[in-house]
């Protein structure tokens, strides 16, 4: 009985600990208004100017998200990205899960102004090779 108890408190202690690991990772990935590298950026305005949205990941919906310290919706309020990413194009899309009309920017590389059928369109990116 003492041994089985141990090893349910062990198993706690355990998941807690992964969940925390978890948890830190989630926080780091959280859009925080800065084109860092790894990441994509997606501006409110053109020529890279007004509010950043950054993300290191796949989004399959922008539905929800707003540009950090605005309260502006990312979703279809895009006219200008660039991809800070080191070795993965970016895909993004007018519409969710990375369909509809899409572009693709190369590591590196940016677009100062989306084309119209484009700007203030974009629901979702992936990165892919």
């Amino acid at each position: 009985m003492y041994r089985r108890r141990l090893r349910l408190i062990a198993a706690v202690i355990a998941l807690g600990a992964a969940g925390s690991v978890w948890g830190a990772s989630a926080a780091q990935a959280a859009p925080n208004g800065k084109c860092e590298s790894h990441e994509v950026c997606l501006y409110w305005s053109t020529n890279f100017q007004g509010p950043i949205w950054d993300h290191a990941g796949d989004v399959t919906n922008y539905a929800g998200y707003n540009f950090p310290g605005y309260n502006i919706p990312v979703n279809n309020n895009t006219l200008s990205v660039r991809n800070r990413g080191n070795w993965m194009d970016v895909r993004l899309c007018t519409e969710t899960w990375f369909r509809g009309s899409c572009v693709v920017v190369a590591p590196g590389n940016s677009i100062g102004q989306l084309e119209d059928h484009l700007a203030n369109q974009l629901s979702s990116h992936e990165w892919w090779t």
